[in-house]
């Protein structure tokens, strides 16, 4: 399997598909691959828009969960600090 485009829960997937960034206020020219992928909500996004947050630790099926949008950094480092 490559990935330049493939398929997981529906949703085309990889370098090889086109997207904009997913933050409702961008529109930058990105694509699907997992340089883009936000492993908490799955969303893609430009790099002004995902980060590598330390305090982020996310389930993803694409590695290590620190790779998210500010969105989700927020939720996760919200969620250890109510004990979940």
């Amino acid at each position: 399997m490559g990935y330049a485009h493939y398929e997981i829960g529906g949703v085309q997937r990889g370098y090889g598909v086109p997207d904009v960034c997913n933050h409702p206020e961008c529109s930058a020219e990105i694509d699907r691959g997992l340089s883009y992928l936000c492993y908490g909500c799955t969303g893609y996004f430009c790099g002004a828009h995902l980060g590598y947050w330390a305090e982020a630790d996310l389930d993803c099926f694409a590695g290590d969960g620190r790779q998210c949008c500010a969105a989700c950094a927020k939720n996760s480092a919200t969620s250890e600090e109510d004990g979940g």
